[in-house]
């Protein structure tokens, strides 16, 4: 540029278009090599993020599955063994729990710094929740079939999230085994690739969706009139349950929303 700006000053038009169209060159490999080093610091990036969540859950469901097993075995407990132990040990395992419920927000935490996907932080504070939940039952002594079933679904859904994780990793790695050429051509705008793409993201919710169904009809058996179509619950400890599914239906239903309208204007 300031060879053209010479030129032009020493009244060379024709080799100040020449050196114009020099710098313009440079210009253009300039910003090929940003845009490369971009893509390249976001897949390292979305790399890091991957394996950083993945390690999380991975403690998470390893410490839940040792809570689990725990609790059974208290559960099975009868006579004065019961009453003597139930409350100590069962306290123990709320602690337990508590790092469980630590684990999933420190993994929360890194889902919401990427900031791409949107199932799945709703589908680890649905299991936090659940964390959460099962801690207070465990310091109460609550040890019963509810709280393992709960217990089981935290379970569930984190061997489903990893699963995902797993599949995203693997079409990943497909995708680096291609040419460069298809590289560029198919990730263009790789800073602004997701985490997790869309048909994961919605997979993911159809798992949140069946769970919310199954709990919903598990409190239905507890309702107060088996006969009643409808069923009425009294119980507080059941409403506060109801009015608990009520919200993750609300979120399910946003987060659809949400990723329905991203991909239409995509």
């Amino acid at each position: 540029m300031q060879k053209a700006q010479e030129k032009l000053e020493e009244e060379k038009r024709d080799d100040a278009v020449e050196e114009q169209r020099e710098a313009e060159r440079e210009l253009r490999e300039a910003i090929d090599e940003l845009e490369r080093i971009l893509r390249q610091l976001r897949e390292e990036e979305i790399e890091r993020s991957l394996v950083d969540v993945e390690t999380r859950l991975r403690r998470m469901l390893d410490l839940q599955r040792s809570v689990r097993e725990q609790t059974e075995k208290l559960g099975n407990l009868t006579g004065d063994i019961k009453d003597r132990t139930l409350e100590i040990q069962a306290n123990k395992l709320s602690i337990e729990q508590t790092k469980v419920v630590m684990e999933g927000q420190r993994a929360l935490l890194l889902l919401q710094d990427e900031g791409s996907s949107t199932a799945f932080p709703e589908a680890l504070e649905q299991v936090n929740a659940d964390a959460q939940s099962v801690s207070k039952k465990l310091s109460e002594g609550n040890v019963s079939a509810l709280t393992r079933s709960i217990e089981d679904e935290i379970i569930g859904a984190l061997e489903e999230m990893l699963e995902s994780l797993k599949q995203v990793q693997k079409k990943r790695d497909e995708k680096k085994k291609q040419s460069d050429q298809q590289q560029q051509q198919q990730s263009s705008n790789q800073e602004d690739e997701p985490l997790v793409d869309s048909i994961a993201e919605l997979k993911l919710l159809k798992t949140l969706q069946l769970r919310i169904n199954r709990r919903t009809q598990s409190l239905a058996k507890q309702t107060n009139n088996q006969e009643d179509v409808v069923g009425q619950i009294g119980d507080p400890g059941l409403l506060g349950e109801l009015e608990d599914l009520a919200s993750r239906q609300k979120k399910i239903h946003e987060v659809t929303r949400d990723i329905l309208i991203k991909n239409a204007k995509e």
